[in-house]
């Protein structure tokens, strides 16, 4: 029995102490997204993000992105999309 409490104490220590500064999934905080904001990760492959109709990216390159009353915002080349 404690060896199984040691084990799930290990694993909830792991899942829940781990820092979301990465980008790994389609969303995350920390890394390059600002504070307080959440940016999402989208690679080529990936299925087109909602409003990207507004998008002049590169589509061969990966892109972290977040949307505000602007438009979108490529991250990592500091681009605005607008919406209009």
């Amino acid at each position: 029995m404690t060896r199984i409490l040691a084990v799930a104490v290990a694993l909830a220590g792991a899942v829940f102490g781990a820092p979301a500064a990465t980008a790994q999934g389609p969303s995350y905080q920390g890394g390059n997204c600002p504070s307080g904001l959440t940016c999402t990760h989208w690679c080529p492959g990936d299925p087109a993000i909602p409003g990207g109709q507004v998008l002049s990216w590169d589509p061969n390159v990966c892109h972290d992105w977040y949307w505000n009353s602007y438009g979108i915002v490529d991250v990592n080349a500091g681009m605005l999309y607008p919406w209009r």
